[in-house]
């Protein structure tokens, strides 16, 4: 499925910025749970079900127009490249634990359990070479003209 974990994930980032979050860690299973510290040290968690998710898939183009407000971080592209390398991957989220300068990623797929660490600055160009493909029309695999 495209798109399949790209914009969940963006949205995740979104509201993380927002709530200037810490510490933050994603399971997965039938729903993503997010756990997260407050700035004042206060736990905080929230959970996305299917239904959920299916609801934030059909509203992600209303998430790509520009926002009013500046965002407060970076988690929202951060989150939605790693989730787009997810979806390249075709693999089930197990856990996504940021860590300082990093994201840990464990997930599934074909069978097998994968353990992958993407830091903040492979994630950054990653999107941004997204981002000048976008403006190309061109893919990944194929070079634009």
């Amino acid at each position: 499925m495209a798109n399949r974990w790209s914009d969940v994930l963006r949205f995740i980032g979104r509201s993380l910025d927002a709530e200037e979050a810490q510490r933050v860690r994603i399971r997965g299973g039938d729903a993503l749970d997010v756990a997260w510290q407050q700035k004042d040290g206060a736990a905080r968690n929230s959970s996305y079900g299917q239904l959920d998710m299916v609801r934030l898939r059909e509203q992600a183009p209303l998430l790509r127009r520009a926002v009013v407000a500046p965002s407060k971080g970076e988690r929202e592209e951060l989150l939605r490249t790693l989730g787009q390398e997810l979806d390249e991957q075709n693999v089930h989220i197990i856990t996504i634990v940021e860590r300082p300068g990093s994201y840990e990623v464990r997930c599934s797929g074909d069978g097998e359990i994968l353990d992958r660490f993407y830091s903040v600055a492979e994630l950054r160009e990653l999107s941004e070479k997204r981002r000048a493909l976008r403006g190309t029309g061109a893919t990944e695999t194929e070079p634009a003209r």
